[in-house]
C-alpha cells in the first residue's frame, strides 16, 4: 500500500498539469482503480468477463459438478445393491 504522500508524488510526476488538490484524491483514485481492476475490467483470458463475474461462474460450476458427482455416486451405489 502506498502512503498518501507517495501517491500524490506519483500522480504529480505522471501529469505535471495536475493540481495539488487533485493529488490529495490520490488514495481514493488508487482505491477506485483497484476496485475496477478486481471487479469490473474485461479480461481476455477469462472470456472477456470481469474477474468477479468469472469467479462467481466458476463457483457455481464447481458446485454443480460436486452435486452431479454426488448424485452419480448415490445412483451407482443403489444399482449395485
Amino acid at each position: 500500500m502506498l502512503f498518501p504522500s507517495t501517491t500524490q508524488s506519483l500522480l504529480f510526476c505522471k501529469d505535471p498539469g495536475i493540481s495539488l488538490a487533485e493529488t490529495k484524491r490520490g488514495p481514493h483514485l488508487t482505491a477506485e482503480w483497484v476496485d475496477w481492476w478486481n471487479e469490473r475490467r474485461l479480461h481476455s483470458t477469462l472470456g472477456y468477463l470481469p474477474p468477479a463475474e468469472f469467479e462467481t461462474q466458476e463457483r457455481e460450476t464447481d458446485a454443480a459438478c460436486v452435486l452431479a458427482n454426488l448424485v452419480y455416486t448415490v445412483r451407482r451405489r443403489d444399482t449395485q445393491m
